[in-house]
């Protein structure tokens, strides 16, 4: 389920050259950045930064950027791109805040570490302990602890979506998602495997506030920014802070929404570029945490079942992505890495507590904020002689694929839907196929190799291994012995009643008028599949297991941000509910035409209803109140609360959603 993390689509195009931006006439010279740093000596890191931010800004989606470089405690490089302001031509610099995303992670984990040298809580002893109205319908929630909540291994289906990002702040978050989490189920058995969880750090914060007897806000601030110097970080933006990085779509002069990440804990802080690296020297010093504490806070904490053949690629710490980034361990650099992503920022941090050595990158729209920290880290590492970006190796030879492989061919679920893998005609290979909805067509051939693995065209291997609860696909993207699931079989399950589900359009009833993510269900089942329904949000087909013909029940290891689908009958209607979202059946919306209105129930419900005919809609929307148009086939066509638009073209069949509050009124008005 992707859509609501990618709101972000379609935003085209402003074009940037090397060595300038240029938006409808305003040209924008990175070398005049304001209070830009550059240090003699890194002349060959610079050029590498700037190349690489330019790349990416290049496609036109994301609006700006900021990066730095540290070395030895000292600001050697920093730099600002684009415009953070386009309607008053104000340039991103140096002290330009932007959201971090889930870099904010290692900050909750520092906060939690913190608590243990205090001797106010232990990492090994259960959540429980802390938050004794912490309950979940799973019984095994009682085996969670501390530490699991921060190495990814507490078993939390993922992500409590509902208004964690929003264009207003939430400051019942965290009471929402553990009230939530009360009727939800676990995922693995706690401390078994690391997946990528973001509850566990909103459960974290919760804990941080409840053993402190202070905000989280507050907390950190006292903590850790004032002790590490970093004037610019803050749970969201700072208040009364206008330098800020907006984000746009496309070439417009109107900026998205100030996006509030509600889950602080898990991404919700603010900062730049230079800040980022400043906390980067929490490892140099005791300033924060002492020795003991840094041991724990920087050695491997994965679950010992997160792969279930070779080293896990995501060999996490406490909040950190890699303890130990591979393709620089390979050439004896230990570089510490956290990722970040919202909905409208991607950031990056490398921290090297050997060499002294912290990047960090952030960019305000879609980006591969990891790909241009890694053209800097090289170019410094070469620049200064400590090691040289090795030479790929050439790939082996082909072979054919054994027949002891036969027994993986079948259904996979993975993050980008479900696939169908076979061994090619040929047996020199594997063919995996998505289903498009109709049928499941070819997307990429994996070629097999004298060396037991498949590549794909782009180079990146792949294993087939077998474990006690399946067969899975694992992805080795530098070829060597780590790696992590991206694939994982469907067992074959007992044939459930899933009429309930299936075949049926579902349409949210409670989204509110500021909360990002929207989506609606199409949900289907194919004869392929015995016990399984495919959820389709307009981008992917996710398949999940029916438990009972209303309910549905995590049934992968590896697989991130499961949902559990359940029918509810709520005052006598048929709803969906998962994790927060309730939705109503589509199939009997009323037909509305040009001069109809959408009004609001007094229940305060989304009103939904279908274009009768292919038109121009111009929207008459009340205060704080927000449309939306879904395609036919439950594409996001318009938003009026990120696009800021009232207008749009669209065909017969579409979806309308109007949120608003009770009585308010929706005029559909031809267009111009």
């Amino acid at each position: 389920m992707k859509a609501w993390r990618l709101f972000l689509t379609r935003m085209v195009v402003f074009v940037l050259s090397l060595n300038c931006i240029m938006i409808r006439g305003l040209i924008y010279s990175p070398a005049q950045a304001a209070a830009a740093n550059m240090a003699q000596g890194y002349e060959a890191t610079i050029k590498a930064a700037r190349e690489a931010v330019a790349k990416e800004l290049s496609s036109g989606i994301p609006s700006s950027a900021t990066a730095a470089v540290m070395v030895d405690g000292k600001i050697v490089y920093a730099e600002g791109f684009g415009l953070r302001d386009r309607s008053n031509s104000l340039q991103v610099d140096t002290q330009t805040q932007f959201n971090m995303g889930s870099i904010s992670k290692i900050f909750t984990a520092a906060s939690i570490l913190v608590l243990v040298q205090e001797e106010m809580l232990s990492l090994d002893k259960p959540v429980t302990d802390y938050l004794p109205d912490f309950t979940m319908n799973d019984p095994r929630y009682k085996d969670i602890t501390v530490r699991m909540l921060l190495n990814h291994t507490s078993g939390f289906q993922g992500t409590n979506a509902k208004d964690g990002f929003t264009s207003v702040k939430n400051r019942d978050y965290v009471s929402e998602t553990l009230e939530r989490l009360k009727t939800g189920n676990l995922m693995n058995e706690p401390g078994e495997i690391s997946i990528y969880c973001n509850d566990g750090f909103t459960v974290a914060e919760a804990v941080i506030e409840r053993v402190s007897g202070k905000s989280f806000s507050d907390f950190l601030q006292e903590k850790v920014f004032s002790k590490l110097g970093l004037d610019n970080t803050s749970t969201y933006y700072r208040e009364g802070n206008q330098n800020i990085a907006r984000v746009y779509q496309g070439d417009g002069l109107v900026p998205l929404p100030i996006e509030y990440v509600n889950i602080l804990g898990s991404g919700g802080l603010s900062s730049t570029a230079i800040d980022l690296c400043k906390f980067g020297e929490i490892l140099q010093s005791e300033a924060v945490l002492n020795q003991a504490m840094l041991f724990e806070y920087t050695k491997p904490q994965y679950g010992p079942l997160t792969v279930p053949a070779g080293e896990p690629l995501f060999n996490v710490g406490l909040g950190w992505d890699y303890i130990q980034v591979h393709q620089f361990k390979s050439q004896g650099i230990n570089v510490l890495a956290k990722n970040g992503g919202t909905l409208q920022y991607n950031s990056q941090l490398y921290v090297l507590p050997k060499e002294r050595i912290n990047i960090a990158v952030i960019f305000a729209g879609s980006a591969k904020p990891a790909a241009v920290t890694d053209a800097i880290l090289w170019a410094l590492l070469e620049e200064k002689g400590i090691a040289q970006k090795p030479i790929p190796a050439a790939l082996p030879e082909d072979a054919r694929v054994p027949d002891s492989m036969k027994g993986f061919e079948g259904f996979y679920a993975s993050g980008d839907g479900i696939a169908k893998m076979e061994i090619s005609g040929d047996q020199k290979g594997v063919v995996l196929s998505t289903w498009n909805g109709k049928v499941f067509e070819s997307k990429v051939v994996l070629v097999c190799k004298d060396d037991g693995r498949f590549y794909s065209p782009e180079g990146s291997s792949y294993s087939l291994a077998e474990h006690s609860r399946g067969k899975v696909l694992i992805v080795h993207p530098d070829n060597a012995n780590t790696g992590f699931v991206s694939h994982e079989k469907l067992n074959i399950r007992n044939s459930v009643d899933a009429d309930a589900f299936s075949g049926k359009v579902w349409v949210p009833v409670n989204m509110s008028p500021y909360d990002f993510p929207s989506v609606m269900l199409h949900i289907a089942a194919i004869p392929e599949l015995p016990g399984y329904i495919l959820v389709n949000d307009g981008e992917t087909y996710t398949p999940l297991a029916l438990k009972s013909p209303t309910d549905t029940c995590m049934s992968f290891n590896y697989l991130r941000d499961q949902p559990e689908f359940h029918i509810q009958n709520v005052q006598g209607e048929t709803l969906l509910y998962n994790y927060g979202y309730y939705y109503a059946e589509a199939s009997a919306l009323p037909i509305v035409a040009m001069g109809d209105t959408i009004r609001i129930d007094s229940d305060g419900r989304n009103k939904a209803c279908v274009i009768g005919a292919d038109t121009f809609i111009h929207f008459s929307i009340p205060e704080d109140g927000r449309i939306i148009v879904f395609t036919p086939g439950l594409s996001l066509l318009l938003d009026s609360l990120t696009s800021g638009s009232h207008e749009v073209h669209a065909k017969a069949g579409s979806y309308i959603l109007a949120i608003g509050e009770p009585g308010d009124a929706f005029e559909l008005i031809q267009a111009e």
